[in-house]
C-alpha cells in the first residue's frame, strides 16, 4: 500500500490545495474522512472548505512536497506552503505579503482514498508572517 498511498496522496495536493479542484479532490477523500486538526476535527466538506479558504486568501497558494513516507496504510508528508496574501484570512485584511510556512500531515489511506488526517501547520510563523501579534500567554492570566 506504501506507494499506492503516496502517490494518492500527491494527486490529493496537486488537486486540491494546488489546483482548486475540489470535485476531483473529492474522489481522493473517503465519504467517512475525518480530519485532525488544530482547527478542530472536520468532515470531508468541511476540510474541502478550509482548503478553498487557504486559496480564497492567498491567491497563488501552492503546496510544495518536501518528504513522503509511507508506513502500511499511513502516509507521512512533510510540505511547504507559499502564496501571496490577496483575501481576508483568520480576520486579518489582506497585507500583499507574500508567505512561506509549513506543516506535516500523517494520512491514512485505505483503497486508494484517504480515511482520517492528522495535521500539525506552522500557524504562528503564518500569523506573524501577516503581521499580526502573536506571543506566548501569561501563565498569571
Amino acid at each position: 500500500m506504501g506507494e499506492e498511498g503516496k502517490a494518492s496522496t500527491r494527486r490529493f495536493i496537486e488537486d486540491a490545495w494546488n489546483s482548486g479542484g475540489f470535485d476531483r479532490a473529492r474522489e481522493h477523500l473517503a465519504p467517512e474522512f475525518v480530519d485532525h486538526t488544530g482547527f478542530g476535527d472536520e468532515n470531508r466538506d468541511e476540510f474541502l472548505a478550509r482548503i478553498a479558504s487557504f486559496r480564497e486568501a492567498f491567491a497563488d497558494f501552492t503546496m510544495v512536497v518536501d518528504q513522503m513516507l509511507a508506513d502500511g496504510d499511513f502516509v507521512t508528508t512533510r510540505w511547504t506552503a507559499t502564496g501571496v496574501h490577496r483575501g481576508v484570512f483568520r480576520g486579518i485584511a489582506p497585507t500583499g505579503r507574500r508567505v512561506t510556512f509549513g506543516g506535516i500531515a500523517i494520512d491514512k489511506v485505505v483503497d486508494g482514498r484517504r480515511a482520517e488526517g492528522w495535521a500539525l501547520v506552522d500557524m504562528i510563523g503564518l500569523l506573524q508572517q501577516l503581521g499580526a501579534s502573536v506571543r506566548a500567554p501569561d501563565p498569571k492570566d
